[in-house]
């Protein structure tokens, strides 16, 4: 799980072809100049640091999973119920 980085397989020069991972972040540098010649920056990025980046694909993930088996068990659950009102139906008319 590497949620700020992407794979990179572009061969720059001097590198193997093998793939490597680039570290992404989204980020602004704005840089203006104003009427009497003052250069300003100002730097705007999403605040997302590695370890918010991490917990957040961690919580996902575990919520996608939670909801997979939380379906399957309630599926399964009617199932089951089904089954066993079959079962005691049949019982009760031999």
């Amino acid at each position: 799980m590497k949620p700020l980085s992407m794979e990179h397989s572009q061969k720059d020069e001097g590198e193997s072809g093998n793939d490597n991972m680039v570290a992404i972040e989204s980020a602004v540098l704005e840089i203006s100049l104003s009427s009497v010649g003052i250069i300003t920056t100002k730097l705007i990025t999403n605040g997302e640091t590695i370890v918010q980046a991490t917990k957040s694909a961690r919580n996902s993930k575990l919520l996608r999973w939670g909801t997979i088996i939380g379906s399957v068990l309630f599926i399964g659950g009617f199932l089951v119920k089904s089954y066993v009102e079959e079962r005691i139906f049949d019982r009760d008319t031999q």
